[in-house]
């Protein structure tokens, strides 16, 4: 795991990932029909989980921790939150119930920020853009402060043609293309549960972990085994072998639990700008060194402006100069 302390990126001193044996940190879509235990498993089985409500489907269940989701700013005061030290200490999976849901609200937000009713109201698929981009770093957030995620949705049934133009049904999470594409890039595993009954009439619940031709589900680790009974004992030791066999003679990898990533407290904006005013006042003052600067500055921002005009939305490049400008201090003559 890297560890970029202060904002600094160093590639020649990173230590081997690891894979913990349990379900901390890793990234789960799981589906199926209603009432099928998809929430009771994710809110009760799960390491230490926050339940983000997108609908009340946990009025049975007690004794959790569950935070009702209205509207999407709902959900970006969750994420502010879950960067403080305490909210670390007390949660390590955030669960998404559903995540269709939270993908519309996310959806609206975006309209509502360019007063449109819903994506088409932009050309160019301008909109369709912003969609996703907020979908995505919201989620990315939450992985990048080091807790897993448990996204829940429904199934649904969608008919297409496979390769021989029969007509074939295909089990899927119901969500719309976009925000399928963006977990789907972003989780470990997909998994269905579903029921089998034996001959006696009595049902039996199931994790699938690999996809058929009439069926959506995976596993980053191939050697799972494709049905696993439905429990968190059962589950964890299937994914426990599969990473086994992923790892194997690569001692050291495999570890019992990882720890939450240390995250990087952004700095007050004032702060930014005080730093980079003393560092632009430390160069020589000659027409050389002016240029120099004035390129860096340039290179950030696609365009020469006077650094002391950025703005705070801008943190993010006054930072990439404020490093730029520490290198090139160190060849400075003394």
């Amino acid at each position: 795991m890297a560890n970029n302390s202060n904002n600094t990126l160093d590639i020649l001193n990173l230590e081997p990932n690891k894979v913990s044996r349990d379900l901390k940190g890793k990234y789960l879509l799981i589906y199926g029909a209603p009432k099928c235990g998809k929430t009771h498993f994710c809110a009760t089985q799960l390491p230490k989980p926050l339940l983000c409500a997108f609908e009340k489907g946990y009025a049975a269940i007690p004794n959790i921790k569950a935070v009702d989701i209205e509207k999407w700013t709902d959900f970006k005061k969750v994420l502010k939150q879950l960067e403080l030290p305490e909210a670390k200490a007390m949660y390590d999976t955030i669960v998404i119930d559903t995540c269709d849901i939270m993908a519309q609200l996310c959806e609206k937000y975006v309209c509502q920020q360019k007063g449109v009713e819903d994506l088409t109201g932009m050309p160019y698929g301008i909109l369709y853009r912003m969609y996703s981009d907020e979908l995505s770093t919201a989620l990315r957030k939450i992985t990048m402060l080091g807790y897993g995620i448990a996204l829940i949705a429904q199934q649904e049934v969608k008919v297409s043609k496979n390769s021989l133009g029969e007509e074939v049904e295909m089990v899927q999470p119901k969500l719309d293309k976009r925000a399928l594409s963006t977990m789907n890039a972003l989780v470990d595993f997909i998994l269905y549960i579903g029921s089998e009954w034996d001959k006696e009439g009595n049902q039996h619940r199931y994790f699938y972990t690999r996809a058929t031709p009439y069926l959506v589900a995976g596993s980053r680790f191939g050697e799972i085994t494709p049905k696993i009974d439905f429990s968190y004992e059962a589950l964890i030791n299937a994914i426990v072998e599969a990473m086994e066999n992923s790892v194997r003679g690569k001692e050291g990898l495999l570890v019992d639990h990882v720890e939450k990533s240390s995250t990087i407290e952004k700095r007050p904006f004032s702060e930014v700008m005080s730093e980079a005013g003393e560092l632009w006042a430390k160069f020589p003052k000659t027409p050389e060194w002016t240029e120099k600067k004035n390129n860096i500055v340039k290179e950030f921002f696609g365009q020469p402006i006077k650094l002391s005009t950025a703005t705070e939305t801008q943190q993010e490049l006054v930072e990439g100069v404020i490093e730029e400008l520490k290198e090139l201090l160190k060849t400075v003559p003394s």
